[in-house]
């Protein structure tokens, strides 16, 4: 998919910076990664990267043909479910350098801020905190790039918690504490 966006047909030029950041990111794993070696962890960190910014891509109709395909018999809200699972994680800077390389040069967009609105319709309430890139430098991976942006204040959440719907009241899960007090 990223060779076909760019008119490419050789996975060196990416092989060559995944390579560079591979050892920055085997540091990003609690467990030390001895089980794979390196050409597998680089193709693991190309194809898996591919895939995340293809998603993201195809969502906000930049690159719907491209991955059409792998999406048509998964549900969506499942694969964007999956994605923020800590066992499916790649680290943030290989995905945004991986993004950078595959940048249409008239293009103008920006991973952080597609991949916050990708995320925007699983999440409750309003109010996404759009970071700027030097911001995010602390970010390890798509679920703390959500951390970090959907940061709702306390008058929201109280908002949310006192507010009806057409289904009826919300119903929160009550804390182990509030049931260990009742």
């Amino acid at each position: 998919m990223l060779l076909r966006r760019r008119n490419e047909n050789s996975v060196a030029r990416y092989e060559l910076a995944l390579k560079a950041m591979e050892e920055k990111a085997g540091k990003c794993y609690t467990k030390p990664l001895d089980h794979i070696d390196e050409e597998a962890f680089i193709e693991m960190m190309f194809l898996d990267g591919s895939f995340v910014i293809g998603l993201i891509r195809r969502e906000i109709g930049e690159s719907r043909q491209e991955i059409e395909y792998v999406c048509r018999n998964f549900n969506m809200n499942s694969l964007t479910r999956d994605l923020l699972l800590l066992e499916n994680q790649l680290p943030l800077f290989v995905l945004l350098e991986l993004f950078q390389m595959t940048q249409m040069c008239d293009q103008d967009s920006d991973f952080v801020h597609l991949a916050i609105d990708f995320f925007s319709e699983m999440m409750p309430g309003p109010g996404i905190q759009h970071p700027s890139i030097s911001s995010n430098k602390n970010i390890k991976n798509l679920p703390g790039l959500v951390h970090d942006c959907w940061l709702p204040s306390s008058d929201v959440i109280d908002r949310y918690v006192n507010t009806s719907t057409e289904y009826g009241e919300w119903n929160f899960i009550r804390t182990a504490m509030e049931l260990e007090e009742a």
